[in-house]
């Protein structure tokens, strides 16, 4: 007998109608004014999705605290179109570093078309205790700075303030309400071992923004922060490297979704530094994070493969990587900037 002939697929065709994909098969009828875009060896992918990132501190933080809301502004337009060239369709940013809501028009801007960028889902600050996570005022001496402490950002204490906070943010547009339920590595006054807000305090932070149709996640490390957020009521928890396999059944059990941000922390622990947006020398007020740096690192919950210890968490649709109903260019431009924790 002769050689086995192997059938030659076409691949199949993609139409693109606003910003969408509205259907793939072999054979589409052109429409008279369709733009063909031949990839011919090339792969194409859905939409990626971040769903924890930082656009306005990338690739550094401290430095967007000594510029204005504009400059930053104007920065990170590169930034989010290089993620969309990367094949970024939406993010989730949840922190910009200043008293401004640029992310919120930023988010605006792409929505309109004004600027290219992937969808953007926007928490625009850090609703934090003061001399928690959120508050920056640390780097600065008491005689420098006046009063408010603008460097506080979105600090707040007791649930009246916290409450208040929560509907600002959501008045400026937010669509995510971001809080420190613990410390973290780049702040100047606390560690990730701190939880910084009472059950109280979350629930009343957690219940403001249900309220007002909006879902609450905490930057997490520490365990006792993970549960309180938990019971609180949260859709998801930031980071949640230092919780124990009780409270990941919990969260299991109570459909909360978990975003360790994996690829920072572990690409930190490979190149040996702690934050890519920490000053050279940290204040002694945060010389106590050190000692629990490594553990960070090493817990168990950060094991890519789950455990009977270590029971797997529900990944979140957002942190993903799925459908969003956009293709991605088929060009390969400069990586993204890093993300900071």
């Amino acid at each position: 007998m002769g050689r086995a002939e192997r059938r030659t697929r076409r691949s199949p065709r993609r139409l693109v109608e606003k910003g969408r994909i509205t259907e793939i098969a072999e054979e589409i009828p052109r429409p008279d004014d369709a733009v063909v875009i031949d990839l011919a060896g090339h792969t194409v992918t859905p939409g990626f999705m971040d769903c924890h990132t930082h656009v306005t501190v990338s690739p550094a933080l401290f430095p967007v605290l000594t510029r204005s809301a504009a400059a930053t502004a104007l920065a990170t337009i590169p930034v989010l179109r290089t993620m969309l060239l990367n094949g970024f369709t939406t993010i989730r940013d949840l922190m910009t570093a200043d008293t401004e809501y640029n992310t919120v028009d930023l988010r605006d801007a792409v929505a309109a078309g004004l600027i290219e960028g992937p969808r953007m889902l926007v928490a625009p600050h850090l609703i934090s205790a003061r001399g928690a996570h959120g508050d920056f005022s640390g780097v600065l001496a008491g005689q420098c700075q006046g009063r408010p402490r603008l460097m506080e950002l979105a600090a707040a204490d007791g649930c009246d303030e916290i409450r208040s906070r929560v509907r600002t943010e959501i008045r400026a547009g937010a669509g995510w309400i971001k809080f420190g339920a613990t410390g973290g590595f780049s702040s100047p006054s606390d560690d990730p071992a701190q939880t910084t807000y009472s059950q109280g305090e979350m629930d009343a932070l957690v219940a403001a923004a249900r309220d007002l149709g909006r879902h609450a996640t905490p930057h997490c490390y520490g365990d006792e922060g993970v549960r309180r957020a938990v019971h609180a009521g949260v859709r998801g928890i930031e980071h949640g490297n230092l919780a124990t396999a009780e409270t990941l059944q919990i969260m299991i059990d109570k459909g909360v979704y978990l975003v360790p941000i994996q690829y920072t922390t572990l690409d930190d622990a490979r190149t040996g530094t702690t934050t890519p947006s920490g000053p050279t020398s940290l204040p002694s007020s945060a010389a106590s994070t050190r000692s629990i740096r490594r553990p960070c690192w090493t817990a168990r919950t950060m094991s890519r493969t789950p455990t009977s210890r270590s029971p797997s968490v529900p990944t979140p649709a957002c942190s993903r990587t799925r459908r969003t109903g956009r293709s991605s260019p088929p060009w390969s431009p400069p990586a993204s900037p890093r993300r900071a924790p």
